[in-house]
């Protein structure tokens, strides 16, 4: 049973998620974690760039290097969270990446903190951060009501978006303040926090079935790729996943060295700037509810990507001999691409978990991030090698043009078309409950 108190009235601020304290828990954790990460998303480029002197393809290589866990572990490690307890996982996922935060921070301060050494540091970060996700992504759905989804991701997403207005900002008069490699104790903190909040949910967790005769790693894992790949849903969502943060990262890993060395902003205004998606992100996560039950579901994630990805082309055009002029048109432009992405990622999280059986969720959610989240890594090392070879502003350019691939992936699919959330009935073959998830002896196990 789950804990709750008496619900509120109606409305985004007394909504009936306020009455589940177990995700209330979770969500005061991961806000404070969120505020952590976004200085971190700072931080960690600028401590390339100002202490260890990075190039655009040095600093593509280490974001590569960042998302590649999702390509090389999230589909093995999205079986075995399948049969195990998520919440242990994600509280040992956190407090490894407050030591390895850490660890950056005192090497640095000692002299000793090398590229090499911070790329094999961003690597560990990233292959803790997928056992995290993957847990998180289907412990979520079994703190709250299946009805209750939109509302609790979208109020996830606000953390996320506040946490972004400011870490950024933050994270730059950190960076001013303290060095950017100081700067990264602050998500060190944050994780600590999160594992507090972990522990303090006291709603008991089931653990998931472990049959004699259960199938070995690669069968599920094709069990994962046919949940995904074999509904018109999933796969849209996917897809459009896919190309949105390819070319998406792209630009993004040419951003902040363009603020830097072309356009010569400091670390303080840097931060500002990259800190403007999550205001129109905040505002999107506030309207999800209510435009998607106004304009439906399909049409709400259609008109969002299509927002999303359109804005961004302004960017390259950003006028170099007026900074300030180019800063704010490119501030104005993420904040407004922002708004879509929050809108379309509320919804289409919400899609995922609603047509996804539970004892599914690990592996679905894990050829989800193999895919949308593998292809970020090309984007970081595509990005990286554009710019060095074309120059920042033109590798801004094809990357924007890029981007719009997104539009069409999305309109061709059969998303747009959907009014309502779907059930996991209407799931595709492989979305059946599987024979080996029912212990041998008889009765149907309890699935998270």
């Amino acid at each position: 049973m789950q804990e709750t108190s008496e619900p509120g009235a109606r409305g985004w601020l007394r909504a009936p998620v306020w009455a589940q304290r177990s995700f209330l828990k979770l969500w005061a954790g991961q806000s404070v974690s969120l505020a952590g990460s976004a200085v971190t998303t700072l931080a960690l480029p600028l401590t390339a760039i100002y202490t260890l002197h990075a190039s655009a393809a040095q600093l593509g290589l280490m974001r590569t290097v960042q998302w590649l866990p999702y390509i090389l572990f999230s589909l093995h490690l999205g079986a075995w969270t399948d049969r195990r307890r998520r919440k242990p996982l994600m509280i040992g996922a956190n407090l490894g990446q407050a030591i390895v935060l850490a660890g950056i921070v005192a090497l640095a301060l000692t002299h000793v903190l090398t590229l090499p050494i911070l790329i094999a540091a961003v690597f560990l970060t990233g292959g803790l951060t997928v056992a995290f996700d993957l847990s998180y992504n289907a412990y979520l759905p079994s703190l709250v009501d299946t009805d209750l989804l939109i509302q609790a991701n979208s109020r996830l997403q606000a953390s996320a978006s506040v946490a972004v207005i400011g870490g950024p900002g933050l994270g730059g008069l950190l960076v001013q303040w303290l060095t950017a490699p100081v700067a990264l104790l602050a998500d060190a903190a944050s994780f600590v926090v999160s594992v507090v909040s972990l522990i303090w949910i006291r709603q008991p967790e089931s653990a998931p079935a472990k049959p004699a005769d259960a199938p070995g790693v690669t069968s599920q894992i094709r069990t994962g790729l046919a949940v995904v790949l074999g509904d018109p849903l999933l796969r849209a969502l996917v897809g459009t996943s896919a190309f949105f943060n390819l070319f998406a990262q792209w630009i993004s890993v040419l951003l902040i060295l363009f603020a830097v060395r072309v356009l010569h902003l400091p670390a303080g205004e840097i931060g500002l700037m990259v800190g403007t998606p999550a205001i129109g992100a905040l505002i999107g996560s506030l309207l999800a509810d209510r435009v998607s039950k106004k304009l439906g579901i399909g049409p709400t994630v259609m008109s969002c990507v299509v927002f999303e990805c359109a804005v961004l082309l302004v960017i390259p055009f950003a006028p170099v001999s007026h900074p300030g002029l180019a800063a704010v048109i490119i501030a104005v432009a993420l904040a407004a691409s922002g708004v879509g992405s929050a809108l379309s990622s509320i919804v289409g999280i919400s899609v995922r978990q609603s047509v996804t059986p539970p004892h599914l969720y690990g592996r679905m959610t894990a050829t989800y991030r193999f895919v949308s989240f593998g292809v970020i890594a090309l984007g970081s090392l595509f990005g990286g090698l554009a710019g060095q070879l074309l120059g920042l502003r033109s590798g801004l350019l094809y990357g924007a043009i890029g981007l719009q691939s997104t539009i069409i992936w999305m309109a061709l699919s059969k998303l747009p078309r959907v009014r309502e959330l779907p059930s996991p009935a209407s799931a595709g073959p492989g979305a059946r409950p599987e024979p080996e998830a029912e212990p041998a002896s008889g009765p149907a196990a309890v699935r998270d």
